[in-house]
């Protein structure tokens, strides 16, 4: 362990302790992209990974969280619905990530 350093330590100790997965959904507002499904799947094997959250951010992009709720794997849907997420940008996006960042221990970008 003392050749890995401090990155070693982190990975071993979340391999020990859970924590939550946070995903951003890639969609188009109507669906799912499968790249998405891809990458539940291969959040859920992570070392420690307790649970999968998706974070579904857009304009009418219900029928994606619903469809994000009923994909096995995922424990929560966050939704994040404005006018300016409809074709967002990266600093406003940046900030959603942030704030979402904030209120948990850990956060994996597997899929930004």
């Amino acid at each position: 362990m003392a050749t890995l350093g401090r990155l070693g330590r982190a990975l071993h100790n979340a391999s020990h302790r859970g924590y939550a997965t946070l995903l951003v959904a890639e969609h188009n507002n109507k669906s799912l992209n499968k790249a998405t499904l891809h990458a539940v799947t291969a959040a859920s094997k992570l070392p420690g990974c307790t649970s999968v959250d998706l974070l579904v951010a857009g304009k009418g992009c219900g029928e994606v969280a619903k469809a994000g709720a009923s994909t096995q794997g995922i424990s929560k849907v966050l939704v994040a619905e404005s006018d300016q997420l409809e074709h967002p940008v990266a600093d406003v996006l940046a900030e959603l990530y942030l704030s979402e960042a904030t209120k948990s221990s850990a956060v994996s970008p597997a899929l930004w």
